[in-house]
């Protein structure tokens, strides 16, 4: 049973406690109305004001607590579904933001070392996938994302930082001229540009997947 489905039945059940309270309460008000009648018939009205004062103190404590309890859940359930909608909406963020720096690292990963792109079109990618990867630290996230996950966000930026200082490396060595077209590169293997490319876009679907998960959680 989920959280929300534990809720919605605690909500019932105090729902229905109201309801049953409300018809005692006024069963106990038409039988205090009868016997204030009948002890006003026999003349010992008395009684009847002795009788009043913790009457009314105990049904109005009972309607109270059960009020207070049926509000308790209602506001339970708000609470809850504010928490869902919230994980829903950052879910489906990130992995919208995790498909596109896939997409994109996946671009680097092909044009780079085969060269024939222009420069402009690299440095505009590079640039991109650090504003995406920015998304992620959103003050938003941490509201809901565990630790796992606010984890593995952090071990991305090495490596995001590492392809975005190669790649200002290499145009630096072109003269930062915009409209420059990257050769080809062999020596990519050598030094582990490409072994980084590749442990990122796995850490990537690493990444999705626990969102997914995550998201699921609240399906």
């Amino acid at each position: 049973m989920t959280e929300r489905e534990k809720l919605n039945r605690s909500f019932v059940w105090a729902d229905r406690t109201v309801r049953v309270l409300q018809s005692v309460v006024a069963l106990l008000l038409i039988a205090l109305l009868c016997y204030g009648a009948w002890v006003t018939y026999e003349g010992q009205s008395e009684k009847l004001l002795t009788l009043l004062p913790a009457t009314a103190a105990a049904l109005a404590a009972i309607l109270v607590a059960a009020v207070a309890t049926r509000l308790l859940c209602h506001n339970l359930i708000v609470r809850n579904e504010d928490e869902t909608k919230l994980v829903v909406r950052v879910s489906h963020h990130a992995m919208m933001m995790i498909d596109d720096l896939h997409s994109r690292i996946s671009y680097l990963k092909t044009a780079v070392p085969s060269g024939k792109c222009p420069l402009s079109a690299i440095i505009l990618n590079v640039d991109t996938i650090s504003r995406r990867y920015e998304t992620f630290y959103a003050r938003e996230i941490y509201e809901c994302v565990p630790g796992p996950i606010i984890t593995r966000i952090a071990c991305l930026s090495g490596s995001i930082f590492g392809i975005s200082a190669f790649l200002s490396a290499i145009a630096s060595r072109l003269g930062n001229e915009q409209h420059a077209i990257i050769p080809g590169l062999t020596s990519l293997n050598d030094s582990g540009f490409m072994s980084q490319i590749d442990s990122l876009l796995v850490a990537l679907d690493e990444l999705r997947i626990d969102f997914e998960n995550l998201r699921k959680t609240v399906s």
